[in-house]
C-alpha cells in the first residue's frame, strides 16, 4: 500500500515538474475562440491572446518622454519682451499750437486738408498787437525827429548857420519838425543878439570911460583935479568892465546851455528810438506768432472745433499735421522691468492689431532708440519709450499689400536672447524655491 502511494506521488510530481518546465511552451489553440467564451473567466483571460497595442503605446509614450527631456536640455527658445504701441510717422506728427493767448480770426484749413510747408493754417486776432505796434512806431518817429533836430541844432551852433533837417523825408511831420527847430534857433539867436548888443554897448562905453579915467589920472598928477573926481572915473570904468564880463559870461552860458540841451535831447532821443525799435521788433514777432503755418508738407488731422472769436490759450493744441511722404515706424511703451534687456539694434516682430497675425503674419523690425528716462502717460504710469524701424511698411492681406496707417495699434515682440527649454520649465520652480527659502 505504501509502495503504491509512493509511486503515485512520484508520478504526480514528475507530471507537475514537466508541466512547470513547459509552462511557456504550451501550444496555443487548445481552445478555439468560441470555446474560450464558455470557459471560466480566469481561464478565458489566460487563453485570450495578449494585445500588443498597450505594450507599443507604453513604449511610444516612454520614447516621447525621453525625447522631450533631451529636447528640453538641448533645444533653445527665444526670450521675447512685449511692448504695446502704435504706428507713427518718421519725424513725428507736428502739433500746432498758439504761442500766445488770443482769439481766432480765421481758420483756413479743415480735417484731412493737404498742406505744404509754410501754408497758413490759422490766424489769430492781431488787433491789440497792431495797436501796440502803431503806438511804438509813432514814438520811434518822434524820437528820430528829436534826434535829427538835435543834430541839426548842434551843427548850427558849430557853423553859425540856420539848421536844416535834410535827413528826414519831406512830409508834414518833417515840415513841423523844421518849423519847431527854426523857432528854437530863432529864440537862441534872439537871446544871443541881445547879449551881444549889450556887450558891444558896454565895450563902446568902456572905451570912452577908460579914456576919461586916464585923462583924470594925468590931471590928478598935475593937481588939476581932485582925488575924489579921479576915483569916481576909475569906479565907473571898473563897473563897466564888470558888466562887460558878466554879459560875456551870459553869452558863454547861453551857448553852453543850448549845446548841452541839444546833446541831452540827442542822447535821450537815441535811447527812446532804440527802445521803440526793440518794441516794434517784439510786436512784429508777436504778430508773426499769431499766424500759424504748416511746418512740413502733410495732412491736417485732429482739428479742434474753432470759430471766429474763439479764445485759445497759449500752448493749447489746435491741430496736428501728419507729414506726407515720410516713412513710418513703431513707437512702443516698454515696462520698467524689461528695460535692462532691450538695446538698440535688437530684432523685433511687430503684430498689427487690425490684422490677425496668425493669418497675415508679422512685420520684422529693429530697435532704433530707447529713451534714457521714463515717460508718464495719461494714466500716470511710468514706462520707457522704444522706437522700432520697420523693414517694410506694408502687410500682405488677402493677396493685396496694405500700407500701415499712422495711429494703428501694434504689439512689438522684441527678441533679447535665447535660453534652454529646461531653464524655462524650471525657472518658476527655482524662483518659488528661492522666495520660499527666505520667508520667516
Amino acid at each position: 500500500m505504501r509502495r503504491a502511494l509512493r509511486e503515485l506521488a512520484v508520478r504526480h510530481g514528475r507530471v507537475l515538474a514537466a508541466s512547470w518546465r513547459q509552462r511557456h511552451r504550451r501550444p496555443a489553440g487548445w481552445f478555439d475562440p468560441v470555446e474560450t467564451e464558455f470557459l471560466p473567466s480566469a481561464l478565458s483571460l489566460q487563453e485570450r491572446p495578449i494585445s500588443p497595442t498597450a505594450r507599443w503605446l507604453a513604449r511610444i509614450l516612454m520614447a516621447l518622454a525621453a525625447g522631450a527631456l533631451v529636447w528640453s536640455v538641448v533645444g533653445k527658445t527665444e526670450i521675447v519682451v512685449h511692448a504695446a504701441g502704435k504706428v507713427v510717422p518718421v519725424g513725428q506728427s507736428k502739433i500746432i499750437a498758439a504761442s500766445d493767448t488770443g482769439r481766432v480770426a480765421r481758420v483756413l484749413v479743415a480735417d484731412n486738408s493737404r498742406v505744404a510747408a509754410g501754408d497758413v493754417l490759422l490766424r489769430l486776432d492781431a488787433g491789440v498787437t497792431d495797436a501796440e505796434e502803431r503806438k511804438w512806431r509813432v514814438q520811434a518817429a518822434q524820437a528820430r525827429q528829436d534826434e535829427a533836430r538835435s543834430r541839426a541844432m548842434i551843427r548850427a551852433l558849430d557853423t553859425g548857420r540856420a539848421p536844416v533837417l535834410a535827413e528826414l523825408p519831406a512830409d508834414p511831420g518833417m515840415m513841423a519838425a523844421q518849423s519847431y527847430l527854426d523857432s528854437q534857433y530863432a529864440d537862441y539867436q534872439a537871446q544871443l543878439r541881445s547879449i551881444e548888443a549889450a556887450i558891444a554897448a558896454y565895450r563902446r562905453e568902456l572905451g570912452l570911460v577908460t579914456q576919461i579915467a586916464h585923462a583924470h589920472r594925468g590931471l590928478r598928477r598935475d593937481g588939476d583935479v581932485s582925488q575924489q573926481a579921479y576915483l569916481e572915473k576909475e569906479q565907473a570904468r571898473t563897473t563897466l568892465e564888470g558888466r562887460l564880463r558878466q554879459s560875456e559870461a551870459q553869452r558863454a552860458a547861453l551857448q553852453t546851455q543850448t549845446r548841452r540841451q541839444a546833446f541831452e535831447t540827442l542822447v535821450l532821443a537815441r535811447k527812446l528810438a532804440a527802445q521803440a525799435e526793440q518794441e516794434i521788433a517784439r510786436t512784429s514777432a508777436q504778430r508773426s506768432r499769431l499766424v500759424l503755418t504748416a511746418p512740413v508738407d502733410g495732412v491736417v488731422q485732429q482739428l479742434v472745433a474753432l470759430t471766429e472769436g474763439t479764445a485759445v490759450a497759449a500752448t493749447q493744441p489746435l491741430m496736428m499735421v501728419v507729414p506726407s511722404g515720410a516713412g513710418i515706424q513703431v513707437q512702443a511703451q516698454l515696462d520698467s522691468k524689461d528695460i535692462g534687456f532691450v538695446r538698440a539694434g535688437a530684432p523685433a516682430s511687430v503684430k498689427v492689431g487690425a490684422y490677425d497675425y496668425t493669418k497675415y503674419g508679422t512685420l520684422e523690425g529693429t530697435v532704433l532708440h530707447v529713451s534714457p528716462d521714463t515717460v508718464v502717460d495719461d494714466r500716470q504710469q511710468h514706462s520707457y519709450r522704444v522706437t522700432i524701424a520697420l523693414a517694410q511698411a506694408t502687410l500682405e492681406v488677402d493677396g493685396q499689400p496694405q500700407r500701415l496707417k499712422e495711429g494703428m495699434a501694434v504689439q512689438a515682440d522684441i527678441r533679447t536672447g535665447s535660453r534652454r527649454l529646461i531653464e524655462y520649465l524650471l525657472s518658476p520652480v527655482a524662483r518659488h524655491a528661492g522666495e520660499s527659502l527666505g520667508e520667516r
